[in-house]
């Protein structure tokens, strides 16, 4: 069974059919918008979030529309679709050989991990010229930020390029010997040096005999278990570190943190909508994100004690995660946004 199959019904019937294809390929690229990061929580596969950032909207159009021609899932309504029996059967089959890599985070550590592997890429593709005597070469990235973080980090160095190359080595070694060797080589040879192209993750998919989708999940795998263990050893990676620092792990959205920021400052809802110039529903959006990533975050003061236990038992009585049918469960007075709350703090517990 090929582990795209796997993925892509696995993906459906995590959804069962409340959300489109376009809420997984939002899912998969990484969309930093409330509904994406809410639903990844929701139906518990953070872990996939912004894992493909190359997919594109035709290549799930495309999919989807196969696998219904195949008898493999049913179309709900418009874009929505949940497995057939034969589709539960395939996928059932399936999991006797694929499942989702260990380590892969998603959203509480996929933009960093993003940073880290530019950075590292950029450095060592530098050093390796370096240590060549080659000043002049085209740069793996263009991005005008990372490039600049790279001069910055040549200039505060306080050891020599070959120094610099021992420590990255041997601390490349200790981190990439806690995956397995198919994750460590699908890391490695992507990375680019004098002489030495790295290559895509398309090319190293072909060269494994893997299709793309589980070669990139690999990759990411590593890559976010990798950040994780940098960041809980500090002090056995005190070069690798060098890549992280300065760069906060941001779980909000930019606009959420704003809204949190004003509700630290003791703001009403209502007074942030108007203070931010947008809506009470947009308002509504951050507050469901801020429970979602804070585990500090107080819901209690927009949802009562006794709401509350209502709302967690109509969602535990149900089988869906459909407000719709969570609303009709619990009395008149008990708002959707509450309802929202109540499933993101629970969908984070």
């Amino acid at each position: 069974m090929s582990f795209k199959r796997y993925l892509f019904l696995y993906l459906v019937d995590k959804f069962k059919g409340e959300r489109s294809i376009y809420g997984i390929y939002h899912l998969l690229k990484g969309k930093r918008s409330s509904q994406t990061i809410q639903d990844s929580v929701l139906y518990s596969v953070q872990e996939l979030f912004q894992s493909m950032e190359n997919i594109t909207r035709n290549e799930i159009e495309t999919v989807y529309e196969e696998y219904e021609k195949q008898g493999l899932m049913i179309k709900n309504r418009k874009d929505c679709y949940t497995l057939s029996e034969k589709g539960k059967q395939c996928l059932r089959e399936c999991e006797d050989d694929c499942r989702l890599p260990n380590g892969l985070i998603g959203f509480q550590y996929a933009g960093l991990s993003k940073i880290f592997w530019k950075r590292l890429r950029l450095v060592i593709q530098s050093l390796s010229h370096l240590l060549h005597y080659q000043k002049s070469y085209l740069p793996v990235t263009n991005e005008r930020e990372i490039l600049e973080w790279a001069k910055k980090f040549f200039k505060r160095l306080e050891y020599d390029r070959f120094e610099l190359a021992a420590r990255c080595q041997k601390e490349l070694e200790v981190l990439l010997s806690n995956r397995s060797d198919l994750e460590a080589f699908i890391f490695v040879k992507q990375l680019s040096g004098y002489q030495k192209v790295g290559l895509t993750l398309e090319q190293i998919a072909s060269a494994v005999h893997l299709d793309k989708y589980e070669t990139t999940l690999l990759f990411q795998a590593c890559l976010q278990s990798s950040v994780k263990t940098i960041i809980d050893n500090r002090s056995k990676f005190p070069t690798l570190c060098l890549f992280i620092d300065q760069v906060d792990n941001i779980r909000l959205t930019h606009s959420a943190n704003t809204t949190y920021h004003y509700i630290k400052k003791g703001y009403p809802l209502h007074k942030i909508a108007e203070r931010r110039r947008l809506s009470a529903g947009t308002i509504e959006d951050h507050i469901v994100e801020i429970a979602m990533n804070d585990p500090a975050f107080n819901v209690m003061n927009y949802v009562p004690t006794e709401d509350y236990k209502k709302i967690q038992h109509a969602i535990s009585s149900l089988s869906t995660k459909r407000l719709r049918e969570v609303k009709e469960r619990v009395d008149d007075q008990i708002s959707y946004f509450q309802i929202r709350l109540v499933m993101a703090r629970e969908g984070e517990t």
